[in-house]
């Protein structure tokens, strides 16, 4: 992992990972400090996710 850029506040970084899933928790783990920005895919598909999984969350607090 390595700053690619750096504003008063924020920083930039490129990394690689060996796995997608490992990524995602780490984003998750930062609560809401991260803003992931590319690949466009890897954002697409992360967005996807979480549609889904939000609207599972909120389909099964309807049966409660």
């Amino acid at each position: 992992m390595q700053i690619v850029q750096e504003t008063p506040s924020q920083l930039f970084y490129s990394f690689k990972t060996p796995s997608t899933r490992q990524l995602l928790n780490r984003i998750f783990a930062m609560r809401g400090s991260v803003h992931l920005v590319a690949p466009k895919e890897l954002v697409d598909s992360f967005r996807a996710q979480l549609k889904e999984l939000l609207c599972y969350n909120n389909k099964n607090d309807q049966i409660k």
